[in-house]
């Protein structure tokens, strides 16, 4: 979620204290959460004192869920990302893609971060 986030940090000019306020004042309107029962149940439940504002939501693939739907409808929705971009799916590509070849592939994993170009 890093560079999803820092895409959004640098095109408002906002931190990512701020980002993180914004995205849990999201949660609230959009979903109806309470966020802050969920910070206090994630702080009773590990017997913290404090977390970072997301944390109690990172661990809830539900929340993990509704959290990128937000940011990657904001990527698309100001046109920071695509639809069809990497950063605004959570699919990828792979070597099991049905249109994907040999050759394709590895051109394209050769020019991401996780690729060793072994030439």
């Amino acid at each position: 979620m890093h560079p999803k986030y820092k895409l959004i940090e640098d095109s408002l000019g906002i931190t990512r204290g701020a980002l993180y306020r914004e995205i849990l004042k999201e949660l609230a309107n959009r979903y109806g959460l309470d966020t802050y029962q969920i910070e206090q149940d994630y702080l009773y439940e590990n017997c913290l004192d404090k977390c970072y504002p997301l944390d109690p939501y990172q661990c809830v693939p539900q929340y993990r869920n509704m959290i990128e739907d937000i940011i990657n409808e904001y990527l698309i929705s100001n046109s920071l990302a695509d639809k069809n971009d990497i950063i605004a799916t959570k699919k990828y590509q792979t070597i099991f893609s049905k249109t994907n070849s040999k050759t394709d592939y590895n051109e394209s994993y050769l020019n991401t971060e996780d690729g060793d170009n072994n030439e």
